[in-house]
Parts: C-alpha cells; sequence; structure tokens
C-alpha cells in the first residue's frame, strides 16, 4: 500500500512561499528582505490559485517562489547583514557606557561588503547581462537615477557621499558621450530634459531634471532609492569601465582639484589616453610605438620604417641595396602585433558552386570576420554639427545644458 499524500502537499500552489514564511526561513527583517530582493533581482510571483497557494486563507499577501527563495539563502550578503546589526549593537552599547575610545576602534572594524559578485553573478547565472550589449541597453534606468541624485541637495535623509558618486557617474556618463560625440536627440518638456546617445548600436535615453531647489518629499522611501542607487553604482562602474578602455581612455578620468573648486563640474576631469596606446603622427598617419632592434643590434627609429615604406611604394620592386633585415623590421613593425589581430586563416576564399553560374545576381561576396573587424564606422552629420563653430554662452542661459550638447556635436564653448 502506497503512502497516502496530504492534502495542500502536492501540486502547483506548493510551489510558493508567502512573504511571512520566507522571512521566517531567512531570519531576516522586512527591510533586509526587500533590500535583498532588489539587489538579487527577485520578484513576488501570482500562483495559480491564491487561496489553495495560502491553505484556505484568502487574506491578501506576497507569494515568492520556493526557488527563489532558496536561492536567497546561499546569498553571502546575508552573513554580512547580521554582522552589520551585530556591530551597530555593540556600538550603541559602548556609547551608552560613555567608553568613546573603544568604539572608536571598533568603528575602524566596521563590515563592508561590495556588490562586484552579484554583476557577475546576473551576467553567469541568470542571464540578466548574457553580453555587454544587453548591459548597456540597460543603463536607462540607471544614468536616471544617478542624474536625479546628482541634483538633489544635501538631506539628512541621504548621505552626502551618495550625492558625490552620483555627481561623478554623472559627470563620467557625460565625458563619454562628448568624447565619442553619440548623442543624438534632445528634447525639453517639464518633466526635466531628455537625452538619447547611440552607444554601441543601442539607444540610451535619460532624463536630466532642471537645476531648480528641490523640494523633498517626506513620502518616499529612500530606503528603497538608496537600494537601487547603491546596485546602479555598481553597474555603471562595470560598464563605464569597459566603455573608457574601448576607445582607449583611462578609467576613472582624474580630477582637476582646482577646476572642482571653482565649480567646473565636468569640466574638472580631464580624459587620458592609456600609456600602452600607440602615438600617432599627424603628417604622416603612421603609428609608431618603440625603438626596435634589427637582428645585427641596430636601432632602427620611426623614420628609418618610413623612408623604407616610401622607397617601397615608389619603386614597387625591392632593390639589391635594400638590407632584408630592415625590410623585414620594417614589416614587423607595421604589422599589427597585440591579440586583438585577427589570424588570416580566417579569411573566406571564394568558391564558385557548380550548381550556379557566375552570372547569377543572387550569389553575393560573404564578408569575413577580419573585414568585420577593420571596418571604419561611417560618422554621421551630427557628429560635426557645431565643429567648425566656437559658441559664447551668456551668464544668464543655462550653460550646463548648453554646453553638454554643443561639445557632444563636435563645437568649442568660448
Amino acid at each position: 500500500m502506497g503512502k497516502i499524500q496530504k492534502k495542500g502537499e502536492k501540486g502547483p500552489n506548493t510551489m510558493y512561499i508567502t512573504r511571512t514564511k520566507a522571512l521566517r526561513k531567512l531570519q531576516l527583517s522586512l527591510n533586509d528582505f526587500r533590500r535583498l530582493c532588489i539587489l538579487k533581482g527577485i520578484v513576488p510571483r501570482e500562483p495559480p490559485n491564491r487561496k489553495k497557494a495560502n491553505h484556505g486563507n484568502s487574506a491578501p499577501t506576497a507569494f515568492y517562489h520556493v526557488k527563489d527563495i532558496n536561492f536567497l539563502a546561499h546569498e553571502p550578503m546575508i552573513q554580512k547583514l547580521r554582522d552589520h546589526k551585530i556591530f551597530l549593537r555593540k556600538m550603541t552599547t559602548l556609547l551608552k557606557k560613555e567608553e568613546f575610545s573603544r568604539a572608536r576602534a571598533l568603528e575602524e572594524s566596521r563590515p563592508v561588503y561590495k556588490l562586484d559578485h552579484i554583476i557577475k553573478e546576473r551576467q553567469v547565472q541568470i542571464c540578466l547581462y548574457p553580453t555587454f550589449i544587453d548591459a548597456v541597453r540597460d543603463l536607462d534606468d540607471a544614468i536616471c537615477c544617478v542624474f536625479l541624485g546628482a541634483s538633489l541637495t544635501q538631506h539628512r535623509r541621504i548621505p552626502q557621499g551618495d550625492l558625490k558618486d552620483c555627481a561623478r557617474l554623472a559627470a563620467e556618463w557625460q565625458l563619454y558621450v562628448m568624447h565619442t560625440r553619440s548623442l543624438r536627440k534632445v528634447f525639453l518638456s517639464i518633466k526635466g530634459i531628455y537625452y538619447q546617445a547611440d552607444v554601441l548600436g543601442q539607444p540610451v535615453t535619460w532624463i536630466v531634471p532642471y537645476q531648480f531647489t528641490q523640494d523633498i518629499p517626506m513620502d518616499v522611501d529612500f530606503r528603497v532609492m538608496r537600494t537601487f542607487l547603491e546596485f546602479y553604482k555598481t553597474l555603471l562602474g562595470f560598464v563605464f569601465y569597459k566603455l573608457y578602455t574601448d576607445v582607449g581612455l583611462v578609467y576613472p578620468p582624474p580630477l582637476d582639484v582646482k577646476r572642482d573648486e571653482s565649480g567646473g563640474s565636468v569640466d574638472a576631469y580631464r580624459l587620458q589616453q592609456h600609456s600602452a596606446t600607440v602615438e600617432t603622427d599627424s603628417n604622416e598617419g603612421v603609428t609608431m610605438s618603440k625603438k626596435v632592434e634589427d637582428a645585427s643590434g641596430n636601432v632602427v627609429t620611426g623614420k628609418d620604417v618610413k623612408k623604407t615604406i616610401k622607397s617601397l611604394g615608389k619603386e614597387g620592386t625591392l632593390d639589391d641595396t635594400t638590407e632584408p633585415q630592415a625590410v623585414a623590421t620594417a614589416i614587423s613593425i607595421t604589422q599589427p602585433t597585440t591579440d586583438d589581430a585577427l589570424p588570416t586563416t580566417e579569411e573566406f576564399i571564394a568558391r564558385h558552386s557548380s550548381s550556379k553560374t557566375n552570372d547569377d545576381p543572387s550569389q553575393t561576396s560573404l564578408v569575413t570576420l577580419h573585414a568585420l573587424a577593420t571596418t571604419v564606422p561611417q560618422t554621421s552629420a551630427l557628429t560635426s554639427l557645431f565643429s567648425p563653430y566656437t559658441i559664447f554662452i551668456s551668464r544668464e542661459s543655462p550653460r550646463h545644458i548648453l554646453e553638454f550638447v554643443i561639445k557632444a556635436f563636435g563645437g568649442r564653448v568660448g
């Protein structure tokens, strides 16, 4: 005789758990549970039958999937939250006893956690960002939240460190858009200024509030907003590092303290090229990196390479007086030596099919991977819209708006 199956122990409704039971299982407070769900991307679920899922109780409540709660149970951040509670309890006890020296020593050992593993986990396991393009496509909310935090004033419910981080990230995003000239659309509305940029072929839209004194409402749960901001700051740090390094810039850009103290905002940051990048000769257009020695030990400079290339281009053939070692050295310097260079074995060799003739219009040439990597992107007319002009901005004009738009379209501000 088989085991008797009890009611409510099997079926689709048993795969859901209420929020109260989830809190009891994880041994977390409601605020910590909300914070963990936001960071991990866990959302409430709707069971097929709410009454059966709640064991006959029809009271309104939130349900979560059992697999999601089990997934949260293995999060290492739970232990960090518990350590922080222990730290606060010890600190409160020492302050009540007026043992300030021990409290100062305890402050140095405050538990600190990072969200780097959550970003990587979302990329690998949850597949929210399987590629970098998907992360760029999800930047809208993150950039809007950062610009909103940068426009707020200091308040007791908003730490000053978060406001400084928002201002820094907003300036870094504007620097990248101005450097790459990827701004495409600007729209002024009652809510604020809408911008749209084309980053790696993906449209990124964000809104910037007007620079007025903001009245901070008291009915807003800033703890939830700070949790989202905490996640967005880590996400933007990963994305900005990739965007800056792809265009050959140093991230984070160094800050000029004098300009920052004088209210330079975006101009206070300086863009620097990577030291490992090669230098470009503006006259000849040939890129040289360092002095190279040939097999005989003679130092071959960039000028020698240019002369060798010019002689090869004029004569078309090699003379008897041309040293083969110099030619080989010149060719080795001009060829890319980085790991990004694609091998020549991937070149496609066109072979005509026996079933089709050469006059078949449907037979098109295939584009190889090497050709795609070496293709130069076509610049739009928008990128050089203000390039031949120097525009002077009056004091009564909103400088932060006009300066960003002018420089993003190639202009100069006087």
